[in-house]
């Protein structure tokens, strides 16, 4: 078995610059879970190619986000004062049906910072859905209620309040778990706006399987 150990990234990243980051070391050491390792292992090493951000790339991506958010929300109507994900501000619109470059080029800004700071934080997810493994959810569930907590804490970060991103997305995550083994088994949400992004998640998840030759039984993985 293996326990893959999560801990918080070193806050020395200039910008953007992906050279430095700091990766989040797993280690390989003896574990009283009960889970079949495989999968989620593989799941955890995929998520690993994403380095992990400093501080100060996780604010220079939340203020992309937040600028590229607010022309989009003025540009299609919306109010200043309405916090949107960008899914409820673009609606059903692919980015070839926005009506004008500076929008287009907006919205790949928006869906590039998201996805930067999603993939980055796919070990944290993983580690919080593992604490809670074993509790009659299966693993696969938690991770995906993981993978929601994730993505709502991209959503709503304002880095102008002095959080980082990663103790902010922390709470996120751990607070979905935790709502989710509340609901009990059978009751996995997905809301609306977030199944293009757990469908994306989802299919790293996939692809292992099929690496593996089958698809793991839930129970195999509680």
């Amino acid at each position: 078995m293996t326990d893959l150990a999560w801990t918080e990234p070193a806050p020395a990243v200039s910008g953007l610059d992906t050279t430095g980051e700091t990766p989040i070391p797993w280690s390989a050491k003896a574990s009283k879970d009960t889970e079949t390792p495989s999968l989620v292992t593989r799941y955890f090493t995929e998520a690993s190619r994403h380095p992990v951000l400093g501080e100060r790339a996780e604010r220079k991506l939340g203020r992309q986000l937040a600028r590229a958010l607010a022309s989009l929300r003025t540009a299609l109507g919306h109010p200043d004062d309405t916090a949107l994900t960008l899914r409820d501000v673009i609606g059903n619109r692919r980015e070839e049906e926005l009506d004008s470059r500076r929008l287009r080029r907006c919205f790949r800004i928006a869906e590039a910072c998201r996805q930067r700071l999603i993939q980055s934080n796919l070990r944290l997810a993983v580690h919080i859905a593992r604490r809670h493994n074993g509790r009659h959810l299966p693993l696969t569930d938690l991770i995906q209620e993981a993978n929601i907590g994730l993505i709502k804490a991209v959503e709503r970060f304002d880095p102008e309040r002095g959080f980082r991103f990663t103790t902010y997305a922390y709470w996120w995550v751990s607070e979905e778990v935790k709502r989710s083994l509340k609901r009990g088994p059978g009751v996995v949400r997905t809301p609306e706006n977030m199944v293009d992004d757990l469908r994306a998640l989802n299919a790293v998840q996939q692809r292992l399987s099929s690496e593996l030759g089958r698809t793991p039984e839930a129970n195999a993985l509680a």
